[in-house]
């Protein structure tokens, strides 16, 4: 359970360090990300650009900002448990953009 927490906690550090280079950065993403079935908000989920070290941690909200360059980008969205989901966006300069993303949870089923 400490692991857990631990891990919890240094996720959104992990994010401020590598994510966020708003010198560069002139358009933003928000948004907020939910369970597709019940629109429970999904705290702890990962945002982040392929093929970048950027990306950020979804709050106790569910709720997210990511500052990227313009330009066409693939958006993967992750959370344990749940289907990851991959968005392609086309962003142009100073462009904001609001996205609320469902993720659907992923049914696994255990073998003997």
């Amino acid at each position: 359970m400490r692991k857990w927490i631990f891990v919890l906690l240094l996720l959104p550090t992990v994010s401020v360090l590598f994510g966020q280079n708003s010198k560069t950065a002139s358009s933003l993403i928000r948004g907020k990300v939910f369970d597709a079935v019940n629109k429970s908000n999904l705290a702890g989920a990962t945002i982040s650009i392929r093929g970048s070290l950027n990306g950020t941690v979804a709050d106790l909200n569910g709720m997210f900002l990511l500052y990227t360059s313009p330009g066409t980008i693939s958006l993967q969205v992750s959370y344990l448990g749940y289907t990851d989901t991959s968005l392609s966006l086309s962003l142009q300069e100073n462009e904001n953009i609001n996205l609320e993303i469902p993720l659907t949870s992923k049914i696994v089923q255990l073998s003997n």
